[in-house]
């Protein structure tokens, strides 16, 4: 097992396609540099990121971006490229739930060959999501779990447990909305 992942004799590796993050979540210091200043967010070119994909030969490799779709016109590059390429691999990125706003996206990442998108959701309280600046609320949640099932991916998501104000009650109800919402462990099979 390697975080939760199911290896079966897989060959794992990374690409780190941009950096930064333009979204003011109170908890992340992904939008910050090493001194604690805003980063603006900064992407590689898609043709650099092509590049370092068609020479890796692991057999998953996993956009470890803050958020792999922040470009929703480049992640769709991306995708056309892989395709049009060949590329046979598994691909896992980082995501918010507003990725279920682009079906057509969506579409392109199953013939791609993304499996896996992890998804910072945090909370399933409304006034929890409103304290850490979320961007969104729990409905929200819900409606975009809706669409994101009907797509052959996993999808896995991120919790903070224990936020301020919070309730045993509610931690306790975090796994039932994980369950509810359609979440999965993270699971790979040759």
């Amino acid at each position: 097992m390697l975080n939760g992942i199911s290896v079966a004799n897989l060959s794992f590796d990374m690409v780190l396609s941009a950096r930064g993050c333009p979204f003011n979540c109170k908890f992340c210091t992904f939008s910050l540099n090493p001194l604690g200043q805003k980063r603006n967010y900064s992407a590689r070119s898609v043709e650099s990121v092509m590049q370092e994909i068609e020479e890796i030969t692991a057999d998953v490799i996993f956009f470890s971006d803050d958020n792999f779709f922040v470009d929703i016109k480049r992640a769709e590059k991306i995708c056309d490229l892989i395709i049009a390429r060949k590329i046979k691999k598994r691909f896992m990125a980082q995501a918010r739930v507003e990725i279920a706003k682009y079906p057509a996206l969506l579409e392109k990442m199953v013939k791609a060959g993304f499996k896996a998108l992890q998804i910072g959701i945090e909370s399933p309280h409304d006034h929890i999501l409103s304290q850490l600046n979320k961007g969104f609320d729990s409905d929200t949640v819900r409606k975009s779990f809706a669409v994101l099932r009907k797509y052959p991916i996993y999808y896995h998501g991120y919790f903070i447990y224990g936020n301020i104000g919070e309730t045993e009650e509610e931690m306790l109800y975090i796994p039932k909305f994980a369950k509810r919402s359609g979440l999965t462990p993270l699971l790979f099979k040759s």
